[in-house]
């Protein structure tokens, strides 16, 4: 969860250019102030790419002041 719809909208951006499709989830689907980025991981996946999606998303969310320990799965999630 990022938060902020033009936060998610440049992350999923900053990541594409990375060669990642990550998309940004925004208000109506998602409630207002909890846009978040979808990442669907599947066995296709090495566990190379993996590595390296996460290694990009942690750079750029430290880049905007975010974490991933400061996501918070919703709350049926946890």
């Amino acid at each position: 969860m990022v938060g902020a719809n033009h936060l998610a909208v440049t992350i999923s951006r900053a990541l594409l250019e990375r060669g990642w499709h990550v998309q940004a989830i925004r208000p109506p689907t998602v409630p207002v102030g909890s846009a978040r980025l979808r990442i669907t991981i599947t066995a296709a996946h090495e566990e190379a790419q993996i590595h390296g999606l996460v290694a990009d998303l942690r750079t750029l969310l430290r880049q905007f002041g975010l974490s991933l320990a400061d996501t918070q799965p919703p709350v049926e999630l946890r």
